[in-house]
């Protein structure tokens, strides 16, 4: 067997793609803690949407009550 010599082109594509895998890391790790975030923040909007609405429905029967009288 003929020993053949890699040298520095093949470091250096390994050291390419380790760093480009590790920003790929990164960016989906961000990408991720964002999703949480946004899904914290829809869980909190609809919880208020639901108050909201039983407030209406609260404020509708007693504008129909009112009506009535």
């Amino acid at each position: 067997m003929i020993a053949i010599h890699r040298g520095t082109n093949a470091a250096l594509s390994q050291v390419c793609r380790r760093a480009a895998v590790n920003q790929l890391i990164s960016r989906n790790d961000d990408l991720e803690a964002e999703k949480y975030g946004l899904i914290e923040e829809n869980d909190a909007l609809a919880a208020e949407n639901a108050k909201l609405r039983l407030e209406v429905a609260e404020q509708a029967k007693q504008l129909s009550t009112m009506r009535c009288a």
